[in-house]
């Protein structure tokens, strides 16, 4: 595949396009298109070529180049240096701005026929220039049209990255984060980088964090701020409750120790309140007569009687039988044998 670029100097004169400037100081820039392609070819890239710097804010010198400027022009892109070969003309009409796209024939690796795309943006000012290439093997009008216009957006975006006018400043909470600018990885949190005019697709990712992604509009010649606030992906952290000792029945603290005790009051009350309604006992029937102060309370206290001894007869019960105390054991004491362990407790 040839990709001489001294094909520039022996192309056909460049074609070139040129409009009015809106007002006084707006940067003026040009379109030569050249190449040993057929002339309808070159016509098509210069219209698409046209069309994308047009759209992207370029105002076009007023005066074309002559067929020796344009020779010249062409000439230059193969320089490092542009500055010192340009022709007079691109001072003379203020152009601070080129670009330079060259259609060639050619033929692939299997001898067939090709198109090759050649573009550079040439900033005299700063010896900027940009460079870029497409291929097309057997490509029609269409595609001709799609690869200059793709070719062109393509420098433009690199020149906008070049000049670092226009930046995205990323932050994230926290730092450290992995940025995927436009699917690229290109760094990590905090960091700024230049970048071309309009859409892009930012991602901030970090371990234990959701991915963060967003569509941003970078504006040209500002710095557009993005901060984001990572959110964990691990639960929250709680403190463990601490619930109210609880006691069995056979502890110290629980219902067994004392159960002795209540049932010898429960049988104290029931005893005296028997022997209250055993002595508070009236006859309904006195010397074959009914009283009229008949108090029939001797069956009740006798029952009440009977509750107080089996109130007392258990809590005797339990006095005699308290409940085993719990095992517990001792700490080990270790040696130079080994260690020895004992469980206390009543067996």
């Amino acid at each position: 595949m040839r990709r001489n670029l001294a094909l520039f100097t022996t192309a056909a004169f460049g074609l070139v396009l040129t409009t009015h400037a809106a007002a006084a100081g707006v940067e003026i820039g040009t379109v030569v298109v050249g190449g040993t392609g057929r002339s309808t070819q070159r016509a098509l890239a210069t219209g698409a070529v046209t069309a994308v710097v047009r759209d992207a804010g370029w105002s076009l010198a007023e005066k074309p180049f002559s067929k020796q400027e344009a020779s010249e022009v062409i000439g230059c892109a193969t320089n490092e240096a542009p500055s010192a070969c340009l022709p007079r003309a691109v001072s003379l009409f203020n152009i601070n701005r080129l670009i330079i796209i060259s259609v060639d024939d050619d033929k692939d690796d299997h001898n067939q026929p090709m198109i090759v795309l050649t573009g550079r943006v040439v900033i005299p000012d700063g010896d900027i220039v940009i460079r870029g290439d497409r291929t097309c093997t057997r490509c029609g009008d269409d595609k001709i049209t799609q690869l200059a216009a793709e070719l062109t957006r393509d420098l433009l975006h690199q020149l906008q990255v070049r000049l670092g006018k226009t930046v995205l400043s990323i932050k994230s909470t926290p730092s450290g984060a992995a940025i995927l600018l436009d699917g690229d990885k290109v760094g990590v949190t905090d960091s700024t980088y230049p970048t071309y005019p309009g859409k892009h697709t930012v991602a901030i990712q970090l371990d234990g964090y959701k991915l963060d992604s967003r569509d941003v509009n970078a504006i040209e010649n500002q710095t557009t701020e993005i901060d984001a606030k990572l959110e964990s992906t691990k639960p929250p952290t709680t403190l463990p409750t601490r619930s109210a000792p609880t006691t069995s029945d056979d502890e110290p603290g629980g219902l067994r120790p004392r159960l002795p005790w209540i049932l010898g009051a429960v049988g104290v009350v029931a005893t005296g309140a028997g022997v209250a309604l055993v002595l508070a006992n009236e006859p309904e029937v006195v010397d074959n007569r009914v009283s009229a102060r008949a108090r029939p309370t001797l069956v009740p206290g006798l029952i009440t009687l009977g509750v107080g001894a089996v109130a007392f007869g258990a809590s005797g019960y339990f006095f005699l039988n308290p409940a085993p105390a719990p095992a517990t054991a001792p700490p080990a004491h270790g040696g130079s044998a080994g260690v020895i362990m004992g469980i206390g407790g009543r067996f």
